[in-house]
């Protein structure tokens, strides 16, 4: 037999010995959650100086840091978003975190978070006026620039953003959709409970949007619960969970009854109808 040539053991690797060529597109790496095992450190020091932690301990700290900023996160999102605002202000996360945290927890908040903000605007204004004291303009300079005449070039400039007229190529624009409604299912409830009485439409109005607002609430917190534990899809018990954590005591157990009564009576009328 004759010995294999050199052709024959020189085999192409597939994969990741590839070299990259410039068509390939740039994976991207997925962000590690924030980390505050440093700050949490800090802060340990400063209140209890003798007292040490364990790495599993400051893991435990960081992921409950982390729950709880995106949980003021997502509320004060949801607040803007109502408020029809694209930005967040710091009204909002106030307002996120007394609706998060219970209590005096709350007020101890938002105290040294106002406290911590004013120091780092304080330090900041220091440190700015140290390092580039020519670039602040004097009340003189800023005065006379004011009252100097505009030229018609700059006026000419001048446009208003939004304004321009819509060219074939532009894309078009996704109506906004408006939030669910569930003044029919109100309105038989209310027969169902009381035939006799009737309601407003702006009580209807109210009615609706804290329907929506539960909604929301329960669906992002049941979302949240699937994300934690690795699943793209959210199960019952993820439902029946979220409304455990949101809503209060004999609330909850009552909302779990009933939601269970109207699955299974929706399920034996498919049955029936199949």
């Amino acid at each position: 037999m004759a010995p294999p040539t050199s052709q024959g053991k020189t085999v192409k690797k597939s994969g990741r010995g590839r070299p990259p060529t410039l068509g390939d597109k740039k994976k991207r790496r997925k962000k590690k959650p924030q980390s505050y095992s440093r700050y949490l450190y800090r802060v340990l020091k400063q209140i209890f100086p003798d007292v040490g932690i364990t790495s599993r301990a400051l893991v435990t700290m960081n992921s409950f840091m982390n729950d709880i900023f995106e949980r003021i996160a997502s509320e004060a999102s949801r607040l803007a978003r109502i408020s029809k605002r694209s930005t967040l202000s710091s009204r909002d996360i106030q307002t996120a975190v007394r609706l998060v945290l219970p209590g005096e927890l709350a007020k101890h908040a938002v105290n040294e978070g106002t406290k911590a903000v004013s120091k780092y605007n304080a330090s900041y204004n220091e440190l700015y006026n140290i390092m580039a004291p020519s670039k602040v303009p004097s009340k003189a300079s800023s005065k006379a620039a004011s009252k100097a005449p505009s030229t018609s070039q700059e006026k000419t400039v001048v446009k208003k953003p939004g304004r321009s007229p819509a060219v074939a190529g532009d894309k078009k624009k996704r109506r906004r959709k408006n939030p669910q409604n569930y003044s029919i299912y109100l309105y038989r409830v209310l027969k169902q409970v009381y035939p006799d009485i009737g309601i407003t439409s702006k009580a209807m109005s109210t009615m609706n949007s804290f329907m929506n607002d539960i909604f929301e609430r329960i669906a992002s917190e049941a979302s949240r619960l699937a994300r934690i534990s690795k699943r793209p899809t959210m199960s019952s018990r993820d439902i029946q969970t979220a409304v455990r954590l949101i809503l209060p005591g004999e609330l909850a157990k009552h909302a779990l009854s009933e939601g269970t009564k109207a699955v299974s009576k929706y399920n034996a009328s498919l049955m029936i109808d199949k």
